[in-house]
């Protein structure tokens, strides 16, 4: 099965910057590492359930 991991990265992206936050403002409130976090907006991995979770209510996508 093939994931456009770049378009979903931008979609992360641009949602994450219209709401305000910075990679740094995710990290405090997912606990997710900012690392990751930029590594997921650059399409590099797939994340997995709990990381899309977390981040759908963080950026109020539930």
């Amino acid at each position: 099965m093939y994931y456009n991991l770049t378009a979903f990265g931008n979609y992360i992206c641009n949602k994450r910057k219209d709401m305000g936050y910075t990679q740094k403002d995710i990290d405090n409130l997912a606990l997710l590492s900012t690392d990751t976090l930029r590594k997921i907006e650059n399409g590099k991995v797939l994340p997995n359930q709990i990381t899309l979770e977390v981040l759908s209510l963080v950026l109020k996508k539930i």
